[in-house]
């Protein structure tokens, strides 16, 4: 807050001898004003809230010089002033960066307490058990928003959808119970190419959020309306491919 006085209007006034509520906060001038800055959490300014409005109030007072033990030559001075802010809501949209440690998984049964084999080896139709693991920090959930496959190791050609919109894409898909926040499960029957390609690779495009956020991209699964249109906040994206 700034108050200045106009040395034509209001006479006999000295800036050394002009200050806040706060005595130490001193007045300054020049050849037509004296001006007084008050921070709004110092020099005495108090602050309180009526309505929508939060007042912040602080006055202008002079030092009283004494010559000679009888006379003062100083105008006594009090003069509060205020200012009047409206109180607003603001909302902030956060981002960050880092790098995520998120492994993709392959298992051949519900228990998941296999090592996971380099190359893995499953008959078409056996069930294939997937894990998303956030390795980095437990306090991150991942989240497969889109994953499908290819006979090639890039997303290239034939590419066959699996999970889209974080919504089972293949009649196979079954989401399973994740055992901590920072995993997410997921099944599916293995299958091969009709061109008798090698291997088949499985690709996923991951989010990740906060884990304790319950109402997190995340923790709301797959959402069969408008999935497309949902705001998504305080969430990282990743990809990864694995192999089969």
């Amino acid at each position: 807050m700034t108050i200045s006085f106009n040395r034509g209007k209001f006479p006999g006034l000295h800036e050394q001898y002009m200050t806040l509520r706060d005595s130490t906060c001193h007045a300054t001038g020049n050849q037509t004003h004296i001006t007084l800055v008050s921070p709004l959490s110092g020099c005495g300014t108090t602050s309180r809230k009526v309505g929508n409005n939060t007042i912040y109030e602080n006055v202008v007072k002079s030092q009283e010089v004494v010559v000679e033990g009888v006379i003062s030559r100083v105008r006594e001075l009090s003069v509060p002033f205020e200012c009047v802010v409206p109180v607003v809501t603001n909302h902030f949209a956060v981002e960050a960066q880092g790098v995520f440690d998120i492994r993709l998984e392959l298992f051949h049964d519900e228990h998941f307490n296999k090592t996971p084999e380099d190359p893995f080896y499953i008959t078409p139709g056996e069930s294939l058990y997937v894990q998303l693991n956030m390795e980095t920090d437990t306090r991150l959930s991942p989240f497969a928003m889109m994953c499908d496959a290819t006979p090639v190791r890039s997303r290239s050609s034939n590419i066959y959808p699996i999970i889209q919109h974080g919504c089972a894409k293949d009649d196979s898909v079954r989401f399973l119970p994740n055992p901590s926040h920072n995993v997410q499960r997921f099944s599916m029957e293995a299958f091969k190419y009709i061109d008798n390609s090698p291997a088949v690779y499985l690709h996923c495009d991951v989010i990740v959020c906060n884990g304790s956020d319950n109402s997190s991209r995340c923790a709301s699964g797959c959402l069969t309306t408008n999935p497309g249109r949902r705001a998504v906040r305080d969430v990282a994206r990743a990809a990864m491919s694995g192999g089969f």
